[in-house]
């Protein structure tokens, strides 16, 4: 079976990244490799963020098998709760 991927697709300008970065850095720390967390700096993958067509920043995807199956977008990102389901 294949980790999880959380991918999570951030900018510096991005007041919003700032805050979710440590948090989801963190919970990669808590939960040891149980799934990776890939980072993509919009700012500097530009050509990579936009096949994505993201709406808003951040944006974080989680992938099971190489298939998305959850997510979220902007802002509201930070009301929920990012601990992983299960």
């Amino acid at each position: 079976m294949t980790k999880p991927v959380l991918f999570y697709f951030w900018s510096e300008r991005s007041q919003h990244c700032l805050e979710l970065t440590p948090v989801l850095e963190r919970l990669a720390a808590q939960y040891n490799g149980q799934f990776i967390l890939a980072k993509l700096d919009c700012d500097a993958e530009q050509m990579v963020a936009s096949q994505f067509g993201l709406r808003a920043i951040p944006t974080v995807y989680l992938f099971q098998n190489g298939q998305p199956v959850d997510g979220f977008q902007g802002a509201a990102a930070r009301r929920g709760d990012p601990r992983p389901a299960g």
